[in-house]
């Protein structure tokens, strides 16, 4: 796909995103299955006892170590295989006829820098929606969404310690986690699909 004169200096022909959005996908699936593990051992299982005397008590280990490690786990991987996902579809903005706030490095980079990342990767998703899927007007609301589920759930598992309704807090915070990895999931999928059939249609 040729590119326009005026196009940024790191703008590349279209390439597909698929492959980075399933390794995503995948990870984020896997966070968040572990977070919903977590979230229902917080709401409906029993209390964690040591040493294990009984087959519920069992349950409620295996819920909380297996939950634990598949959300954390899911998320380390996920630090590493989305902001390559969004450099590739940032990359692609102006083969699409966009161009975004941002470079692609900086659209990748700006979910670790801190405070910046308390709004940087709200707006990347944002530019890369608009161009994927224009005139969708529901976007704004799905993306909002996603960001503020995920916001929130850091700032409860942050301050979960130093807040009197610790038990409450763990249910929301994972459920939150588990709700907004549902949502970046769809925003995921949308967006590479998004791009696939705009490529297509302006070849």
């Amino acid at each position: 796909m040729s590119l326009a004169a005026s196009a940024p200096a790191w703008a590349r022909p279209y390439e597909p995103a698929a492959a980075r959005a399933d390794a995503s996908i995948a990870l984020v699936a896997q966070s968040t299955a572990g977070f919903a593990m977590l979230a229902v051992q917080a709401a409906l299982g029993p209390p964690i006892t040591v040493p294990v005397r009984s087959p519920v008590a069992l349950v409620a280990v295996v819920a909380l170590g297996g939950g634990t490690l598949l959300a954390y786990l899911g998320l380390l991987g996920a630090a590493l295989a989305v902001p390559m996902w969004m450099h590739r579809c940032y990359r692609n903005l102006p083969a699409l006829g966009s161009r975004g706030h941002f470079s692609p490095a900086w659209a990748a980079a700006c979910w670790f820098v801190p405070i910046a990342n308390l709004v940087l990767p709200y707006v990347a998703v944002r530019d890369v929606w608009a161009a994927s899927r224009p005139g969708e007007r529901w976007n704004a609301a799905l993306v909002a969404a996603w960001w503020v589920a995920w916001l929130a759930a850091w700032v409860l598992l942050v301050t979960n310690g130093r807040l009197p309704w610790h038990g409450y807090v763990d249910l929301i915070s994972t459920g939150l986690m588990a709700g907004a990895g549902a949502l970046f999931i769809s925003i995921v999928h949308l967006i590479t699909r998004g791009q696939t059939r705009r490529a297509a249609a302006l070849s």
